[in-house]
């Protein structure tokens, strides 16, 4: 995991890059525009030729785009640090799922949930404290 500055540089860097295409496009365009100036162009030439700087406008966003919006949801090492630290938190159970079939671990049989294994039954019903005078010390 990366640190927050980590992140921030990366996405600063890739946002300049992008801005660096885009501003070439942007500089091709008016090149193309003042060169055009003194000549005649027929407007369906003019109009293809926006379409066409609008559809490689179009395509540097779109390559840019997901690796910018991945970079803004990253999560910092920073900020789990900052959540394992935080006290409102921490009272918090996490609750694990486990599979519902328990082994009694004698002759491989699996114990249906509910049910309790016949030994344990016994320790529970006559075992300590049940008037019977067993003791629970070990």
């Amino acid at each position: 995991m990366r640190t927050k500055a980590e992140i921030k540089k990366s996405l600063n860097e890739l946002e300049k890059t992008a801005d660096a295409e885009l501003r070439a496009l942007g500089d091709k365009a008016k090149q193309a525009m003042q060169q055009m100036q003194g000549q005649q162009v027929p407007p369906e030439q003019a109009q293809q030729m926006q379409a066409q700087f609008q559809e490689q406008q179009q395509a540097i966003i779109a390559k840019y785009e997901p690796q910018i919006k991945a970079l803004g949801e990253e999560v910092s090492i920073d900020a789990v640090m900052q959540l394992l630290r935080d006290e409102r938190t921490r009272g918090f159970v996490i609750e694990i799922e486990t599979d519902s079939t328990v082994s009694d671990g004698r002759y491989g049989r699996e114990v249906q949930p509910g049910r309790v294994p016949v030994g344990i039954q016994h320790g529970f019903a006559g075992g300590c404290g049940s008037g019977t005078g067993r003791s629970c010390r070990g």
